[in-house]
């Protein structure tokens, strides 16, 4: 079985995709993790390297193209990524949704070491908002899609005021309905 997780920022997207990946007992991959070792091989921050895929489709291409091998294989796995339902089609595609004051306390409550270092849930929320509008606009470039269109999805969950373990089982319990259908 292949599942394929995506959302806004400070969804939980990674941890939740790591969970289930556990408790599924497959292996998980990230988009987000593969972007920021090509990023640390340039010298460069997560921020920097998203800032030249606006301009240099190649980093994108990289990314996707490992992600297309990867659906291709015969192997069970959970991928958290943007573009992941779209490159793995015949996955259990997921989509976390947050309310965007939400997500941004999350990610500054993480404190991201790859991630520049914000103070604000207003200024985190703007780069939020900036990352969205930029994937929105480099995904339609590329491939003619908006990667946060929820239609695009099996499964959508709003993540806002729930605890990770009730994420986690509600997911669980979405993803048993939709295999048994």
């Amino acid at each position: 079985m292949n599942i394929t997780i995506s959302g806004y920022p400070g969804s939980g997207k990674t941890t939740i995709g790591k969970l289930i990946a556990e408790k599924l007992n497959c292996k998980f991959h990230s988009t987000g993790s593969f972007r920021r070792n090509e990023a640390k091989k340039l010298g460069m921050t997560i921020q920097e390297y998203n800032e030249l895929a606006e301009i240099d489709s190649s980093t994108d291409l990289k990314a996707d193209n490992f992600q297309k091998k990867l659906g291709e294989a015969n192997e069970d796995f959970v991928f958290e990524g943007r573009l992941s339902f779209f490159f793995i089609p015949t996955s259990i595609k997921i989509f976390l949704t947050i309310d965007p004051k939400e997500g941004a306390k999350r990610i500054l409550d993480e404190n991201r070491s790859s991630e520049q270092k914000i103070k604000t849930i207003n200024k985190q929320i703007k780069i939020n908002t900036y990352r969205i509008n930029a994937d929105e606009k480099r995904y339609q470039k590329l491939y003619g899609l908006n990667c946060y269109e929820k239609s695009n999805f099996d499964i959508v969950i709003d993540t806002t005021n729930k605890t990770i373990d009730k994420v986690l089982e509600e997911t669980l319990e979405k993803i048993n309905r939709f295999i048994k259908k």
